[in-house]
């Protein structure tokens, strides 16, 4: 891969769109983001997530970002965070098929 391309690579990952799409799959509501900033100017988001226990019995836990000078740094942060607690809380298993496709394609054409 030329250098100049190399250089120029920048991969946008929405954890946004990732909440969504797990939401879906566990049928639950997505959640809601609020920001506001804080005294010394940096912005804080929080979302109540909904963890279902039980077939019937969902819990609702609070996620909130760490301070950041930007709305949008602050939003994808709460975001990553309430990610981060789904996958751990209902054990989910996280593969990018992408990543997976290519290790594949890759040994494949090796040989």
């Amino acid at each position: 891969m030329p250098a100049t391309v190399r250089s120029m690579l920048t991969i946008h990952l929405s954890y946004t769109r990732l909440l969504h799409e797990v939401c879906e799959q566990l049928h639950l509501a997505v959640p809601h983001f609020v920001a506001a900033s804080n005294s010394d100017g940096q912005f804080v988001s929080s979302m109540d997530l909904q963890i279902p226990r039980t077939e019937t019995v969902t819990e609702t836990v609070r996620c909130e970002s760490t301070p950041f000078p930007t709305y949008a740094a602050a939003e994808q942060d709460v975001v990553r965070r309430a990610l981060r607690r789904l996958k751990d809380e209902c054990d989910l298993q996280v593969q990018d098929v992408n990543y997976e496709d290519s290790v594949v394609y890759k040994s494949l054409n090796a040989t």
